[in-house]
């Protein structure tokens, strides 16, 4: 493992290697291709605000609807309109995906939203699963706040009941993961990462979190014990297994993981949170590619995949700059590498409106360079830029609520 070893950065150098109002630029293009892009549909039809997981150039075709991705969409914008450009379109929009959330995905009978739409009619597009509907929890919470309303949907309640009822498992587990309403059960765990229980669960009690603040009958001590057990989880290198049949990490959910005990501290301020969230940090660090700036898919034993992907990037540099605001590390300059690696996935061609200002998704674990424009890579990639600008300017302000 390379050691990294700890000096301030000198802020002066680093915006004399890249001009913040590039970045400010790459941000602004990115919230463009979010809006206008038809990533989030404006057709007058039953699909009306739902989001697509990307758009495919080289087949002039979007992909499916994404309820996980809607709800971060709402989160997104809320955080655009907050911190980027106040605009009543953002608030527009976020309505607009939070009535096709409610209209289109929830399942009444079970309190849940179906993860996907599309028209191959496979079953698993029903399947209600829990790291979803804790994302889709976050943006209808944070849009309620932030649209002042009395009072709380029924979904919201629904979800506080699905979400609770699926984490309360055995000490073994974390939660209850997917659901298969057809079949009256939860589905099978297999090999990968997103079909097993595991640490980056706790991510989705990030909604739970926000609810509990706004109820007088809720007490989110009751979640504490939740993000107590994924730290014993971790590996003495700060590592967190994500694959248990295959033994290996997949950076993506690592991410997730660190992300959930980063919002977890904002709420309970325990020192075995941070500690767990700059060990996490500190081993992902140390296996940044100096050749490209960016890291990996995943890891197995000693055996680094090189194959990178946008969101994992901005997931790292989000995480980064955090630690970095709140003075949990003192970092070299390798950070740079990450943000011009970021930069260099956004298609900037401004003849193709449905792609321009987008950030193209990487390559595949089998090495497959995947050009679609990817949403939720997009989506991370605007936040995880505009919290490096701010930063770097000396104005961030960490809002764990609107961490997408």
């Amino acid at each position: 493992m390379r050691l990294l070893f700890l000096k301030v950065i000198n802020i002066h150098n680093f915006l004399g290697k890249i001009c913040m109002k590039d970045i400010k630029e790459v941000i602004n293009k990115g919230c463009f291709w979010l809006k206008n892009s038809g990533i989030i549909n404006s057709s007058n039809d039953e699909n009306l605000g739902g989001v697509r997981s990307w758009y495919d150039p080289d087949q002039d075709e979007y992909g499916f609807y994404y309820s996980e991705i809607t709800g971060y969409m709402i989160s997104t914008l809320l955080y655009i309109n907050q911190y980027i450009d106040k605009d009543s379109k953002n608030i527009q929009l976020a309505c607009s995906s939070k009535n096709w959330l409610i209209e289109r995905m929830y399942d009444s009978d079970v309190s849940g939203f179906k993860c996907r739409h599309n028209n191959d009619h496979n079953k698993l597009n029903n399947r209600i699963c829990t790291f979803d509907n804790g994302m889709i929890l976050s943006g209808l919470v944070e849009l309620h706040k932030a649209s002042n309303s009395d009072t709380l949907s029924e979904q919201i309640f629904g979800l506080d009941a699905l979400l609770s009822k699926n984490f309360l498992v055995d000490d073994n587990n974390i939660a209850e993961h997917r659901y298969l309403p057809h079949e009256n059960n939860f589905e099978s765990e297999k090999i990968g990462w997103s079909n097993q229980n595991g640490s980056f669960l706790i991510k989705s009690l990030k909604g739970l979190l926000s609810f509990y603040d706004l109820s007088e009958n809720k007490n989110i001590k009751d979640l504490e014990k939740i993000f107590d057990k994924v730290v014993l989880m971790q590996s003495t290198n700060g590592q967190f297994i994500t694959d248990k049949y295959l033994n290996t990490t997949f950076l993506h959910p690592q991410c997730y993981t660190i992300e959930g005990l980063i919002v977890a501290y904002e709420y309970f301020n325990k020192e075995s949170y941070k500690n767990s969230i700059i060990k996490g940090l500190m081993w992902m660090l140390s296996l940044q590619n100096i050749n490209t700036g960016g890291f990996s898919h995943f890891v197995s034993e000693d055996i680094i995949d090189h194959n990178e992907s946008v969101d994992i990037n901005a997931q790292v540099l989000r995480i980064w700059i955090v630690a970095l605001s709140k003075k949990w590390i003192i970092e070299d300059n390798n950070i740079e590498l990450l943000i011009k690696r970021i930069i260099s996935y956004q298609n900037t061609n401004q003849n193709d409106q449905k792609s321009f200002g987008g950030f193209r998704y990487g390559y595949s674990l089998q090495n497959e360079k995947i050009n679609h424009i990817n949403c939720w890579g997009t989506m991370f990639s605007i936040q995880a830029l505009d919290y490096a600008d701010k930063y770097f300017n000396n104005s961030f302000k960490f809002d764990a609520n609107l961490m997408v």
